[in-house]
């Protein structure tokens, strides 16, 4: 497993972000909410963590990427996945 740290597991969330086509030119800021301010559908939303498990080697609990609403939740989700997996912070 790759070594994650919370920038590079940042940067690989505003990346997969910018994949969905769906982010702002200056990007996606923490608070703005998936659905409704990027406008992220269901389909969106499932290949975007299918990507986000991919690229960090994690795996996210339907029951919390159930809980996301915006971009900051979808960030301190995949920190805690990645510090789960690897047995420290991300």
């Amino acid at each position: 497993m790759t070594a994650h740290t919370a920038e590079s597991v940042r940067a690989i969330l505003a990346a997969a972000l910018a994949e969905t086509g769906r982010t702002p030119p200056k990007g996606a800021e923490g608070e703005q909410t998936l659905t409704g301010d990027l406008g992220i559908d269901s389909l969106d939303f499932v290949s975007l963590i299918q990507l986000l498990e991919e690229r960090l080697d994690i795996k996210l609990s339907d029951d919390a990427a159930a809980a996301v609403v915006t971009v900051d939740d979808l960030l301190a989700l995949c920190l805690a996945a990645v510090a789960a997996a690897t047995g420290g912070p991300a």
